[in-house]
């Protein structure tokens, strides 16, 4: 049994095509050979401000910038050489110009029809206002934060950075937008660290980066700094991208080694303490025991009035002496609670 052809859908007539153009969410503007509009759609009125009769015939250098009209004629005969469905202007920040010569910045798709006039080329445009305000909005808030704040994507690129990572780096933002992560990463580590990165993505959740490890950050004149990392993910249009707020720990780490040298000193100051304080019980309290002994044993004797005068003298005398010795040890017993 053989197959059926299927009929050939007949071509959407001229007022069909017009409404599937206006239709389309994107401001439509057909462009032929020699840049005359030759069809625009309602979403074109409305984007640029024009009406669609003050437009068609027009050139499409009425919807250009001035500052790009001289050297718009050229990059449209270039498309009309090797006319394919692309974006337009790859990397440059497109704008269009409304009626009354404001512009607005533009996302533009080009892609190219036969008609029975010759070939025409379909720009898609839109406005992409509304997205720049909330990259603005964002950027304000991404700088506004008090750490370093870098967004890389899955291939490990860096996307966006905060000013805060310009002063803690030394680099610009345009000089790490594009840049692999490793750029920031000390070179003892960077081998290793595209598998941590790699593991982060296949479970992205907000938690501390390298949680007891010693962890840093690598400037760009090659000096290091101790870091601590949080990380975090959002989802862009793009994909993924894995958020790491970095803070420069270098003043806190200058603080703790402070206070340990300080514990230390403190320790050494107290071991002293007790070694003079077992010394001052030995070396003094000891011999002087061994004083009041002989003298309380001579006071025990048949000795004249003058000597037993003496031996008392002796006596009160070390006995003082032993109170004080005493009443010294148990004041610096009182500091390290003694």
């Amino acid at each position: 049994m053989g197959h059926r052809r299927l009929a050939t859908p007949p071509a959407p007539d001229e007022s069909t095509f017009q409404a599937m153009l206006d239709a389309a969410p994107d401001a439509m503007v057909g462009v032929n050979s020699d840049g005359v509009i030759v069809m625009v759609n309602v979403q074109t009125e409305a984007v640029f401000g024009h009406t669609r009769e003050a437009l068609l015939g027009q050139l499409i250098e009425i919807l250009v910038p001035d500052r790009v009209k001289p050297a718009h004629p050229s990059h449209r005969d270039g498309y009309f050489r090797e006319p394919r469905t692309r974006p337009m202007g790859v990397d440059l920040e497109l704008a269009g110009r409304r009626a009354d010569g404001t512009e607005f910045p533009a996302e533009i798709s080009l892609s190219s029809i036969e008609t029975d006039a010759g070939p025409v080329a379909i720009a898609a445009i839109r406005d992409i206002s509304d997205r720049r305000k909330a990259e603005a909005t964002f950027q304000a808030m991404f700088d506004a934060a008090p750490d370093a704040m870098v967004g890389v994507d899955s291939r490990g690129v860096i996307v966006m950075a905060n000013v805060q990572t310009e002063t803690a780096f030394g680099y610009q933002r345009d000089q790490l937008l594009g840049q692999r992560i490793e750029v920031l990463v000390p070179d003892r580590v960077k081998d290793v660290h595209p598998s941590h990165r790699d593991g982060y993505f296949r479970e992205p959740r907000t938690r501390p980066m390298g949680a007891g490890l010693e962890l840093a950050g690598r400037r760009s004149d090659g000096t290091e700094f101790p870091a601590e990392i949080s990380l975090s993910s959002i989802e862009t249009e793009e994909g993924p991208v894995a958020l790491a707020a970095i803070r420069d720990i270098t003043d806190r780490k200058k603080r703790e080694e402070e206070t340990r040298l300080a514990r230390e000193e403190a320790d050494r100051a107290t071991e002293a303490k007790s070694d003079f304080l077992s010394r001052v019980s030995h070396e003094l309290r000891t011999p002087l025991n061994s004083i009041l002994g002989f003298g309380q044993l001579l006071e025990m004797e048949s000795l004249p009035k003058e000597q037993r005068r003496s031996v008392k003298q002796i006596l009160e005398a070390g006995e003082h002496l032993l109170d004080l010795i005493n009443e010294i040890l148990d004041i610096e017993k009182i500091p390290s609670g003694g």
